[in-house]
């Protein structure tokens, strides 16, 4: 299993590459089966959107450094 991390929650990016990589398609099939996006580091002023994005997109950790 490849473990990502993302650098940055602050715009659209973030939350396609996070979805690609961690959630299943109407069939229960992933993109990349043995890729998972597991930690994100939001650079923006509000731990809300980064804890959001984390949400919707199923990444565990959120990391503040």
């Amino acid at each position: 299993m490849i473990n990502i991390g993302i650098l940055g929650s602050d715009n659209s990016h973030a939350i396609m590459f996070a979805s690609i990589c961690n959630l299943p398609d109407e069939n229960g099939n992933y993109c990349f089966p043995d890729i998972r996006v597991t930690a994100i580091y939001g650079n923006d002023d509000d731990i809300a959107h980064t804890e959001e994005v984390a949400e919707l997109c199923k990444i565990e950790t959120i990391v503040n450094s």
